[in-house]
């Protein structure tokens, strides 16, 4: 059970940190888009 919590605990730190690079990369592409106009 342990084994099993760790592993959930690793794909929510996982998606995450997905989240927050998307997040990150949307805002350059934004930004990106603004400053080629």
């Amino acid at each position: 059970m342990i084994h099993v919590a760790e592993a959930e605990i690793g794909v929510l730190d996982l998606t995450d940190w997905a989240r927050q690079e998307a997040e990150s990369i949307s805002i350059l592409d934004c930004w990106y888009g603004f400053t080629r106009h």
